[in-house]
């Protein structure tokens, strides 16, 4: 059976939360996304928004293993 996990994109897409990525993503690659500032983060999450209103169902990732497992990941 399906298991569907529904979240609100605001909690989702935020800075504290793109913050909090780009820490675990400098820790796990060891590089420095310094060049990502306050602002970037902002216009990221603001096209992110816009992107969902203009393309509702829009699919992020849509993987189906060997054992047909399916995991589909929708704005």
């Amino acid at each position: 059976p399906p298991i569907h996990l529904r979240f609100p994109t605001r909690m989702l897409v935020n800075r504290p939360l793109a913050r909090l990525l780009i820490q675990q993503i400098e820790r796990e690659v060891k590089t420095d996304l310094g060049a990502i500032d306050a602002q970037d983060l902002d216009r990221l999450i603001d096209e992110i928004l816009r992107l969902k209103k203009k393309y509702p169902p829009l699919e992020l990732v849509d993987v189906t293993s060997r054992d047909g497992d399916i995991v589909k990941i929708r704005l």
